[in-house]
């Protein structure tokens, strides 16, 4: 698809995406990957709402299993869910490792939030899209999103979360 329309592909870091970037580099040379960068604290405390809001359960898995989610799937749900966004994270770094550092376009989400149609606009220009492509395609993006980047548990579930993702992050 790529040669027949002149364009890269692009791939967003997400379930598939997320712990194989290499393996979808291999596949689909000159790909681009678009990863959305995202402090491991919002990361999880957004898994463990998904996981109330979804299954009413903050102890039922959900999203992306790392590397190590045998010894994870063990913790306690709170300390499960910062291991689990830290891993991911870890997990995303190792095999970005392994691929063309030419090919990957960091996203801040901050950043993303707050221009969601420049974002969109770059990866498009190097996706090799022209103007009119681009104007059309940022046409009916929001020229901004609300960041989901603030606390929303209480402060002490938030500080012990807080305290769970630095210590993974530190292993």
């Amino acid at each position: 698809m790529a040669s027949v329309a002149g364009r890269r592909i692009v791939f967003k870091n997400n379930t598939w995406f997320t712990l194989n970037a290499d393996v979808i580099s291999d596949a689909f040379p000159g790909c681009l990957l678009a990863v959305c960068e995202r402090d491991p604290f919002f990361v999880a405390q957004s898994i463990w709402q998904q996981r109330l809001d979804l299954y009413s359960d903050q102890a039922r898995w959900w999203s992306v299993r790392p590397e190590n989610y045998l010894e994870i799937a063990k913790l306690d749900p709170l300390e499960q869910v910062a291991a689990q966004a830290v891993s991911i994270v870890k997990g995303l770094e190792a095999s970005l490792a392994r691929v063309e550092s030419s090919t990957v376009i960091r996203v801040p989400y901050e950043r993303l939030a707050k221009d969601p149609r420049g974002i969109v606009r770059e990866i498009a220009i190097a996706s090799g899209f022209g103007r009119d492509a681009i104007a059309k395609s940022i046409a009916d993006l929001p020229g901004q999103m609300a960041s989901t980047n603030q606390a929303r548990l209480d402060a002490s579930q938030a500080a012990r979360l807080k305290a769970y993702v630095d210590e993974w992050v530190g292993r």
